[in-house]
């Protein structure tokens, strides 16, 4: 079983936005687990007012 790489603390917030846009930019599938994951990720820095913002834009966007 291989193990999973978890970013530093500091970075976790800007790697789950990253995943997402990634995810989001080449149209892949995100399953249940992953989704509920994500979610509970981005919840929690969202509860301490830390600022979400998208890095990577989705294929085809402008600005």
């Amino acid at each position: 079983m291989a193990a999973k790489a978890v970013p530093a603390a500091g970075y976790r917030c800007q790697y789950v936005t990253d995943w997402v846009a990634d995810k989001a930019r080449w149209g892949l599938s995100v399953d249940a687990d992953e989704r509920t994951a994500l979610a509970q990720t981005l919840n929690q820095f969202n509860r301490l007012g830390s600022p979400l913002r998208l890095t990577r834009q989705p294929a085809g966007a402008t600005g």
